[in-house]
């Protein structure tokens, strides 16, 4: 990963982190009893998967964007981004104690409509920019 596709993977990491919150947020209602919705939590875990990709990125960066750092950061990027459509989608189940990742059943609030579109394109574009780099990284043979 040069350091173009890692300060790109830092931005779109980024702008993915904040997506269920600030930019697109999940639904505000509370379940019937007084509890968050699913959506709250794939929220949650959505900011934390944009926040592992920024993570990860910065690590590569700081390591010059070369070798297995990058790789890593690279792969890691990928599953995250995939992973932040398959936990909200059910694919994936996630659930703890009392709570459980996922969507709420009505298309028109806000996690259906508003957040996963963006959370959809975030993730094709962080796919996308991690496997052109590992592409190009491989082409080149690591330099």
């Amino acid at each position: 990963m040069n350091m173009l596709f890692g300060a790109l993977n830092v931005l779109l990491g980024l702008v993915l982190s904040l997506t269920p919150f600030r930019l697109a947020p999940v639904c505000s209602q509370m379940t019937p009893h007084g509890a968050p919705m699913k959506c709250y939590y794939s929220g949650l875990f959505i900011v934390a998967m944009g926040a592992a990709v920024v993570v990860l990125s910065l690590f590569a960066l700081l390591r010059r964007g070369r070798g297995w750092a990058a790789v890593l950061a690279a792969f890691a990027a990928i599953v995250a981004a995939i992973a932040c459509l398959l936990v909200p989608a059910g694919v994936i189940p996630l659930r703890g104690a009392g709570w459980v990742c996922g969507l709420c059943g009505d298309a028109s609030h806000a996690c259906r409509a508003v957040t996963m579109p963006f959370v959809r394109k975030f993730a094709a574009a962080i796919v996308a920019v991690n496997v052109v780099s590992l592409i190009l990284s491989f082409v080149r043979g690591g330099r």
